[in-house]
């Protein structure tokens, strides 16, 4: 088995991984990791593909961030980029030969580590993937064969299988029922968009949400690309003719994903929001998507907003299930400052 850096000669390789492999999820993809990781976040590429007897046999997206802590420290982190991802191998390797992979991975990301003075190595995986469920159903955990630490949190995900549309209803909390029968109270419309002025009507009111919540806006530009590549579905709640909310949901191998959303905080209480989920949810039912992902869960938090955020994903009716992250902490001075931390 070898390494090969991620390039172009090897897309339809990548990519045939991505498809075929129960590991990967839509962050696997080719064009997600060179186009959004590598172009528009700048991260440094260093994404691999796993070659045997010619054949490649597993992928896996890696890339180095820097940023600033404490003002004066850049910490060097090595993960797999924006999104869930981790290592994807063919369904089709029997055991011996999965474990040889790790272990070649493992080298790798030694020997990055001694390149670049690595100073995190942080690993998420995505909770969509078919090979998750397996882990999550007999109790194994996917994190730990790697020696990480394990960070793991949790998500909400709803069961489309099998059920109706008044099964869901029935299956969600009375306080979204209500919320979503103000909406339509309310006669507020929904349609999904499909032309790149709705996509710049989107953007105007992510920017403005995220800026009323104090976070920096994503660029244009990705937006751009999930559109135009579609694996965004934009959908707008209308108030007469004034757009009030959004919604994007992602769909790829089946299952469906709640990815952003924004609105207009003068309407938060006509329950656009609720409405937007709720269509969302019966539409991925509709497209033959066994879950839907409503959102990670920031359990025990004393921070407001995100006990509101996990309060508003779970009353959709969702389960809660493993979201699978992993670290390790490679230098004496993140290690330093994390015992400082804890100590405080």
């Amino acid at each position: 088995m070898k390494i090969i850096s991620i390039n172009e000669k090897y897309k339809k390789d990548w990519d045939n991984i991505v498809y075929n492999s129960d590991d990967a999820w839509l962050f696997h993809l080719y064009d997600w990791n060179t186009l959004v990781n590598a172009n528009v976040w700048k991260y440094k590429q260093l994404s691999f593909l796993i070659q045997d007897q010619n054949n490649i046999i597993g992928i896996c997206p890696l890339f180095l961030k820097e940023y600033k802590k404490f003002r004066f420290l850049r910490i060097k982190v090595l993960s797999n980029g924006f999104g869930p991802s981790g290592l994807a191998l063919d369904n089709k390797l029997n055991q011996i030969q999965k474990n040889n992979a790790q272990d070649i991975i493992l080298k790798y990301i030694s020997n990055i580590n001694k390149i670049y003075a690595i100073d995190k190595l942080e690993i998420s995986l995505s909770p969509l993937a078919l090979k998750n469920f397996y882990y999550y159903k007999n109790n194994l955990n996917p994190i730990k064969q790697f020696g990480l630490d394990d960070i793991s949190t949790k998500t909400y995900l709803i069961n489309l299988q099998n059920k109706s549309n008044d099964d869901l209803w029935n299956n969600m909390e009375k306080r979204s029922r209500t919320a979503i029968r103000k909406a339509k109270k309310n006669n507020i419309s929904i349609k999904q968009i499909h032309t790149l002025y709705d996509l710049k009507e989107y953007y105007k009111l992510h920017c403005e949400t995220y800026k009323r919540t104090k976070a920096k806006p994503h660029p244009f530009s990705y937006f751009k690309i999930i559109y135009e590549k579609k694996w965004a579905n934009i959908f707008f709640a209308y108030l007469e003719d004034k757009l009030i909310a959004t919604l994007n949901v992602s769909i790829f191998k089946n299952n469906a994903l709640y990815w952003t959303s924004a609105s207009d905080h003068k309407f938060s209480s006509l329950g656009a929001n609720n409405l937007l989920q709720w269509h969302a949810i019966k539409w991925a039912k509709s497209k033959g998507c066994k879950w839907y992902d409503s959102g990670e869960a920031i359990l025990n938090t004393d921070n407001s907003k995100f006990a509101g955020l996990t309060k508003f994903k779970k009353s959709f009716g969702g389960e809660l299930y493993p979201f699978y992250k992993g670290k390790k902490i490679y230098s004496a001075k993140l290690k330093f400052l994390n015992i400082f931390k804890n100590t405080k």
